[in-house]
């Protein structure tokens, strides 16, 4: 499988909606719900920038901006 197509398939497979009531059908008291539905939140919001940095990093490294592809996808270094 090509990086576009994986690319593609990531994009295809990510959440457009989160649904609470399912959330909510799942325990009817609410601090029981609040953790699992800021955690939720949290995993689609990353997954939704992983894709995108894969996507630019791609575009980039199309157009032989190979510096600018790194730049985004290296990790930080605090030290």
């Amino acid at each position: 499988m090509n990086i576009e197509a994986a690319i593609s398939s990531l994009k295809s497979s990510l959440c457009t909606e989160v649904d609470v009531g399912g959330l909510f059908a799942r325990s009817k008291i609410a601090h029981k719900w609040k953790t699992p539905w800021r955690s939720l939140l949290l995993h689609e919001s990353i997954a939704w920038r992983i894709q995108e940095l894969l996507e630019q990093s791609l575009l980039l490294s199309q157009n032989e901006g190979l510096l600018g592809a790194r730049i985004l996808l290296s990790p930080r270094r605090s030290d």
